[in-house]
């Protein structure tokens, strides 16, 4: 899984209060009270083998193929309460590539230069005055819809949407929530109730007879905020004038040189459909590194082949799970768009 930092959280809603980490005395709680919180084991013994191969790995494998994308040393596989997750095929060392991804694979909102979505689903008035989480939302119910003919299909299937959702307080009955006994997560899960509601009403409403439920629509955007990287306005993080927060990986210097290349190669001599603020991208194998706090990364941008590498920097010994820190996040934070949150997390 992949993310934008902390204004990803303000972008979803204002939640009346500041991400931080939820008190390890109210985690320690939950995880006894009849509540739904997954506290993340991320100490070096949980890296060890996971519990099986992913059922949907050698698909996902012809479709990299397919695509171009290299990831010689990792694969799918499910880890416990974790779910799916990436493992290492073999020792890999620091600085080695995890993932090479040719940017005409990922589902990108900066090299859109028409909507992507059936006027059935949307109309394009409306997408386009959508936030960018729910633009890409609809572009990915759009490719499901498609089934096989979807040029993403295998990585469609990879996706927490409807059916498959992360268990985050969005879904939780109110009764589990009210046993957290911690008031910033109520607030939050509510506030993002009815911030879908209410985008899911505007798209209904700009497509009379689409179909679309409100569930499918939420548990999309959920699998967008919670994967989502940013693919502009970085290269400022990079020279540490930022927040630091950035998507997928540990502050501005792990994305600053993706930023940069982007900022320069949009792979289409065409204007982009959308402003600069609204370039985020699905990064198919990318996305699918369970977050780790400190576990670090390097991106970097090949501008002349339009080329994405993901490098760790630390070493992921063969068998263990191999993780990419999503950002500075707070336990609030990751537990309202993620479903957990990790032991002692500052």
């Amino acid at each position: 899984m992949a993310c934008a930092g902390a204004a990803l959280l303000a972008a979803l809603a204002p939640l009346g209060h500041a991400p931080g980490a939820l008190p390890r005395a109210t985690a320690a709680r939950a995880a006894l009270a009849p509540t739904r919180i997954v506290l993340a084991d991320v100490s070096p013994g949980a890296t060890a083998a996971p519990v099986r191969r992913d059922a949907q790995a050698p698909l996902f494998r012809v479709w990299m193929k397919r695509e171009g994308v290299r990831s010689a040393s990792l694969d799918l596989a499910t880890f416990g309460t974790r779910g799916r997750g990436c493992t290492a095929l073999r020792d890999i060392a620091p600085g080695e590539v995890l993932v090479s991804l040719p940017r005409a694979a990922a589902m990108d909102l900066g090299t859109l230069t028409q909507v992507p979505v059936p006027p059935a689903l949307a109309s394009a008035e409306c997408w386009l005055s959508l936030p960018w989480f729910a633009q890409l939302a609809l572009w990915v119910l759009a490719e499901e819809a498609k089934g096989p003919a979807s040029r993403w299909a295998a990585y469609i299937e990879l996706l927490p949407l409807e059916g498959r959702a992360l268990d985050t307080p969005y879904h939780w009955p109110d009764a589990d929530l009210a046993a957290l006994r911690y008031e910033p997560i109520a607030e939050g899960a509510a506030e993002q109730r009815a911030l879908f509601r209410s985008l899911h009403a505007a798209v209904v409403r700009s497509a009379a007879g689409s179909g679309l439920t409100l569930d499918a629509f939420a548990c999309a955007c959920e699998a967008v905020l919670s994967r989502a990287f940013p693919t502009a306005g970085l290269a400022e993080r990079a020279r540490g004038t930022g927040d630091g927060g950035g998507g997928g990986g540990g502050g501005g210097g792990l994305l600053g040189a993706l930023a940069s290349g982007l900022a320069t190669a949009t792979g289409d001599a065409r204007a982009p459909l959308l402003d600069a603020e609204s370039h985020y991208a699905m990064l198919p194998a990318v996305d699918s590194l369970n977050h780790r706090s400190g576990s670090t990364g390097v991106f970097s941008y090949d501008t002349a082949n339009a080329i994405l590498e993901l490098r760790t920097a630390e070493a992921v010994p063969a068998g263990s799970q191999a993780f990419l820190e999503y950002g500075k996040k707070g336990n609030d934070e990751l537990l309202l768009l993620y479903g957990f949150v990790e032991p002692d997390n500052p």
